[in-house]
């Protein structure tokens, strides 16, 4: 890589310029939508111009602008819940978080209450920027047949910080 500006030795190879912008978020959020992130300088007005890149324009071409502050936050899917897990044997589970906002702190998840015999590793924690964490729910060789009553107890519960405060999803 060359810094912006900085004459290149001549090569033999032509030398040009590509022009682009890619407003679009990687993981694609928002779909086909376009997402700017704006943090203002100082105090004042400011103006937004929203326009077609390719320069077409006509009356059926609408468009729509949000502006609100940014409310980082997050949440957490389970996936692999309410396995069947045999006697003495274990399956796996993951968690999925989407963040919102520029959130990207480290996230933990809880698991409490699982019926007797049952275990989890506990707390699974996504990783500052990542995206998913894999956890394992075990039942021990002589662990009884979950109930309706006490598989209703599991509780699991995802937190993390923000902006100097605690907040907790379940």
């Amino acid at each position: 890589p060359h810094a912006p500006g900085e004459a290149l030795v001549p090569n033999g190879l032509p030398a040009f310029m590509l022009y682009y912008e890619n407003d679009d978020a990687g993981w694609r959020d928002l779909g086909a939508d376009s997402k700017l992130t704006f943090t203002a300088p100082e105090d004042g007005d400011y103006v937004v111009r929203v326009r077609d890149v390719r320069g077409s324009q006509g009356e059926k071409f609408t468009y729509s602008l949000v502006a609100r502050p940014r409310k980082p936050d997050f949440a957490v899917t389970l996936h692999g819940a309410n396995p069947t897990i045999s006697a003495g044997s274990a399956k796996e589970f993951r968690v999925i978080v989407t963040r919102s906002d520029e959130f990207e702190g480290p996230i933990q998840i809880d698991i409490s209450g699982l019926p007797p015999g049952v275990t989890a590793t506990t707390p699974v924690v996504i990783q500052e920027g990542q995206r998913d964490a894999f956890g394992v729910l075990m039942a021990a060789a002589d662990a009884p047949a979950p109930t309706e009553e006490n598989s209703k107890t599991t509780k699991v519960t995802a937190t993390a910080e923000i902006n100097g405060q605690p907040v907790v999803h379940d």
